[in-house]
């Protein structure tokens, strides 16, 4: 394979994972929200952790500043799909005017919007991807964080690990104690307290307990 079938591979490697979900399922209609739908997968496919409620407990690790640039990136995202929409608006509200009054007067408003509308649903796709950016990154930098402050065992693999994220989103969304993945300390705590939930082993009678006891008996009935 040459190097030119290489870097076409790798970017339309690059362009899937940026673009699209990874299931065909997940494709949506527009480029904006395959963009967005693309990184909300992103936690699912590597650690098989679940991306909506996943990322509320992740917040609690996640440092002021870290969370600020995520903030920021999303404004700006939300800047120019706002504006895209109010380009939209306009061109709506241009021809519905038009056609009620039955005149195009100044028809430079419609291309004026149609083309804001292009430019600044561009922006808003660049936007997301920068915001999608910074939203995998703390995923891939604060879920170890997440994990030590659960208490979670630490995995031995990617396995392992996949499958404890995977048991965690299933106990937040399907409300289901039973498949929680083992806390540090605590199959010690377990064990600890094992023997204080045994019952005592009935153990028999010593023969001369038994014998003596039979004695003093027949003792006091003689002196009766």
């Amino acid at each position: 394979m040459t190097s030119e079938l290489i870097a076409e591979q790798d970017r339309i490697n690059r362009e899937l994972a940026e673009r699209f979900p990874d299931r065909k399922s997940y494709v949506l209609p527009t480029r904006f929200g395959n963009t967005i739908r693309a990184f909300e997968q992103y936690p699912m496919v590597v650690y098989k952790c679940d991306t909506i409620e996943g990322w509320g407990r992740l917040l609690a690790v996640v440092p002021k500043e870290y969370r600020a640039l995520i903030d920021s990136a999303k404004a700006q995202t939300d800047f120019w799909l706002n504006f895209c929409c109010l380009s939209c608006f306009i061109f709506l509200f241009y021809i519905t005017q038009a056609i009620r009054i039955g005149c195009f007067r100044s028809p430079w408003i419609a291309v004026l919007a149609v083309g804001m509308a292009y430019i600044t649903y561009g922006g808003a796709i660049s936007a997301a991807k920068e915001w999608g950016s910074l939203f995998k990154s703390a995923f891939d930098v604060f879920l170890p964080a997440l994990q030590d402050k659960l208490h979670f065992s630490p995995p031995t693999s990617k396995t392992s690990e996949q499958q404890m994220w995977n048991k965690f989103s299933q106990v937040i969304i399907y409300r289901d104690p039973s498949v929680l993945p083992p806390r540090v300390g605590q199959q010690s705590d377990n064990k600890l307290k094992e023997p204080e939930n045994e019952e005592p082993e009935n153990e028999e009678p010593e023969t001369g307990s038994l014998d003596q006891t039979s004695t003093q008996i027949e003792s006091s009935n003689a002196i009766t």
